[in-house]
C-alpha cells in the first residue's frame, strides 16, 4: 500500500463517519424535539390541575351557578369571575402561543380549542372576554374571535 491509496481509504472512511454522525445528530434532535414538546404538554396540564384545584377550594363553583342561574352577585364576586377568566385565558393563551411554536401538537391544541369553546358558551365569559382581551396578544385575540364565530 502506498500513501494514495492510505490516503483514499482515510477519505472513504471520513466520509463514513461524516454520515454516521448526521445519521446520529438527526435521531438526537428528533428525541430531543419530543422531549420538549412533552414537557411543554405537561406543564400545560399541571397549570390545568392547579387552576382547577383552586377553583374547587374557593367559593367560586357557587358564584358561577349563581351567574348561570341569573342570580345578581357582588362586586368582590365580580372581580373573582372576571380574575377567573382571565386565568383561563392566560393558560388558553400559552397553549395558543406553544402551539404556534411547535411546542405542541395539533391533537393537544384541538383538545384545548373545545375547553375554550365550551368555557366560552357561559355568558358571563363571554361578557368578561370583551373587557378582558385587550390584556392579550392580538393574534390570541384574532383566533378567540374567530372561535366565537364558528
Amino acid at each position: 500500500m502506498n500513501f494514495e491509496m492510505l490516503g483514499n481509504f482515510g477519505d472513504f472512511v471520513g466520509g463514513i463517519a461524516v454520515v454516521i454522525t448526521l445519521l446520529y445528530l438527526s435521531y438526537q434532535i428528533r428525541q430531543n424535539t419530543k422531549e420538549v414538546r412533552n414537557n411543554s404538554i405537561q406543564a400545560l396540564l399541571e397549570r390545568s390541575i392547579h387552576l382547577f384545584e383552586d377553583n374547587i377550594n374557593s367559593s367560586l363553583p357557587e358564584i358561577l351557578d349563581k351567574l348561570d342561574n341569573g342570580a345578581s352577585i357582588s362586586q368582590p364576586d365580580k372581580w373573582r369571575v372576571e380574575m377567573f377568566v382571565r386565568r383561563n385565558f392566560q393558560l388558553y393563551e400559552l397553549v395558543y402561543l406553544k402551539h404556534k411554536e411547535c411546542r405542541i401538537s395539533q391533537q393537544v391544541m384541538e383538545a384545548y380549542e373545545r375547553r375554550m369553546l365550551a368555557t366560552m358558551q357561559r355568558d358571563y365569559f363571554a361578557q368578561c372576554w370583551s373587557q378582558v382581551s385587550q390584556f392579550y396578544t392580538d393574534d390570541f385575540v384574532n383566533y378567540v374571535n374567530q372561535l366565537q364565530s364558528k
